[in-house]
């Protein structure tokens, strides 16, 4: 019979210089910049159009005048939409060069083959 509790192995716990860093990080993502004249929201949601929708209608509109054309390039202000605030950039930065060295990547190893029915009926 289960209790339906999982063992996990110490190899799934962060360890505190890693919990720090995160933390650090997820503190300095702050889209709220407070100065002297009070508070200003750096990233304005209710001012910038959906850049998923402005895509869309760019493409259908691309299709409907030119439909034997590959679709253009996305806008530039598109792009400048999804653009990380400059102020949030900079105050990342550090952040981020913490977590990079607290999480090193590791190439992982070559995954176990998958069996397919080729392999178990080769003659089908």
């Amino acid at each position: 019979m289960s209790c339906g509790f999982v063992l996990l192995s110490s190899s799934m716990f962060l360890a505190d210089a890693q919990l720090s860093a995160v933390d650090s990080l997820i503190d300095n993502m702050s889209l709220v910049q407070e100065d002297d004249e009070g508070i200003e929201d750096l990233f304005k949601p209710s001012k910038i159009p959906n850049p998923q929708f402005q895509r869309l209608f760019q493409c259908l509109q691309h299709k409907a005048f030119h439909p034997e054309d590959p679709l253009p390039a996305i806008e530039r202000h598109l792009l400048e939409i999804l653009r990380t605030p400059g102020p949030v950039e900079t105050r990342c930065r550090a952040a981020l060069d913490k977590v990079k060295s607290c999480f090193p990547l590791q190439e992982s190893s070559k995954m176990k083959e998958q069996v397919t029915a080729q392999h178990v009926f080769p003659d089908a």
